[in-house]
């Protein structure tokens, strides 16, 4: 083997290394942005259940008032 032709294959097996990590990474990235989207949607919904039932709360609460003073 002509130390040109060694020198070729390395050079083939680093870039194979290099394209294999940039594939891992944005992997990384995919799952990462999914996980985050997923649980920043899972938190909207708890905030709006927790404004919603704070608001029936205060219905509540106002109707209680009001039909403890017809009393």
């Amino acid at each position: 083997m002509k130390p040109m032709q060694s020198k070729q294959i390395l050079t083939k097996v680093d870039g194979s290394i290099t394209l294999l990590t940039l594939m891992i990474m944005t992997f990384c990235v995919l799952v990462i942005g999914y996980a985050h989207s997923y649980y920043r949607q899972k938190n909207d919904n708890l905030q709006n259940q927790y404004y919603y039932y704070e608001q029936q709360n205060q219905q509540l609460r106002k109707l209680v008032e009001t039909s403890l003073k017809k009393d």
